[in-house]
């Protein structure tokens, strides 16, 4: 059990970047935490949480935000879906703000670093449900920022969080869900859920996703169905979209990877074996969103 925070601690200088850090007297962590979370970035989910509320609830320049009906939603839906609390939607009932606080500090100081991720992620999709695009703080940008600063192994990739810790990557799969194409996006958001999946993570169907929505995004170049190595030669024969011949092949034999009876798993008898990795996994995932932010780009050029 960690030590919690309290008036009676002696407070300590932490600054990233600042003079002890610079100078290497009291360097701050730099190892990439993947799993297990350090007390400063705790705090800092605490206090990414605490700013949120404070703007959603507290602020009151115009009361654009306020609304107790909401506030109570909010901690309502907080304690019956993450702590399993018995909750009355319907009553008048207030509940206790300083409760509510209480029981995710506990949580986001003390628990292993899955739970405090899954509080973390339920929390910001909820502030997101409840204020839909009138929120003034976009929080999944402002919590990839804390993961960032704070050497942490996961951002928000759409509204989950994912084991992915490069930048680069994260922009390539947030272009990708925001396709207007739902055949891919239903593809691409199974393939996040299984590679994301802390408990049972499936790699190998991780995979066949990733693969069908590129297949997905073809068939929609090509306006027809069609196996992915078929739509790719379809798009070579019609110049639909210009794709370099080292580049297509590359896609060929990526599909013929996933299509192999024995190493492969895009079929069904294969699925479900221990032969993915999370390194495959992640590497098919942000190629084919690559690819498909590359086609839908080309897709407008061409019109």
């Amino acid at each position: 059990m960690r030590k919690q925070i309290t008036q009676d601690n002696k407070l300590k200088v932490s600054v990233r970047g600042g003079f002890s850090d610079r100078m290497k007297i009291k360097p701050v962590n730099t190892e990439m935490q993947l799993n297990t979370l350090d007390e400063r970035t705790r705090i800092a989910f605490i206090n990414g949480i605490n700013l949120a509320y404070n703007i959603a609830f507290k602020e009151t320049d115009d009361r654009v935000f306020y609304d107790p009906t909401r506030e109570q939603r909010f901690i309502k839906s907080i304690l019956a879906n993450v702590y399993q609390l018995a909750v009355n939607y319907n009553s008048s009932a207030i509940y206790s703000e300083s409760k509510f606080f209480e029981c995710i500090n506990e949580t986001i100081l003390n628990d292993d670093y899955d739970d405090v991720l899954t509080l973390v992620e339920y929390i910001v999709n909820t502030f997101n449900k409840i204020f839909g695009g009138t929120y003034h703080l976009d929080l999944y940008k402002h919590f990839n920022g804390i993961f960032e600063k704070e050497y942490v192994g996961y951002r928000f990739v759409g509204d989950r969080i994912v084991p992915i810790t490069s930048e680069e990557e994260v922009a390539e799969l947030n272009d990708a869900l925001k396709q207007p194409f739902d055949n891919v996006n239903k593809h691409l958001n199974k393939a996040l859920d299984k590679i994301s999946d802390r408990t049972v993570p499936d790699y190998e169907n991780s995979i066949k996703e990733s693969i069908s929505a590129v297949e997905a995004m073809c068939e929609i170049v090509i306006g027809k169905k069609g196996t992915l190595g078929d739509a790719l030669k379809q798009i070579e024969k019609n110049n639909t979209v210009s794709i370099h011949p080292a580049m297509k092949e590359a896609f060929l034999k990526l599909y013929g990877y996933t299509s192999d009876s024995e190493a492969g798993i895009r079929h069904a008898a294969a699925i479900g074996g221990s032969g993915a990795s999370f390194a495959e996994a992640r590497y098919m995932l942000v190629t084919c969103a690559a690819f498909i932010n590359y086609l839908k780009i080309n897709m407008s050029n061409e019109k």
